[in-house]
């Protein structure tokens, strides 16, 4: 239980900051923004494979973190 403990108290501020600044971009509207300049400047279908490239990059483990 003690390295749950530490797991969620490590990851906790990161997981609050994600979660505020999505809901500020939210309410800004820029998340409507983005979405309407990407599938201006795409199209839909570009867009969409866009997207998925991007989380595809992002959510890669680094080297010696595990594998894919």
């Amino acid at each position: 239980m003690g390295s749950a403990g530490r797991f969620i108290m490590q990851f906790f501020p990161i997981c609050l900051l994600g979660a505020l600044f999505g809901k500020l971009m939210e309410d800004s509207g820029s998340v409507t923004a983005i979405a309407n300049f990407m599938t201006e400047r795409l199209r839909l279908w570009r867009a969409v494979l866009a997207g998925a490239l991007v989380s595809a990059l992002v959510v890669r483990p680094r080297r010696g973190q595990g594998s894919w």
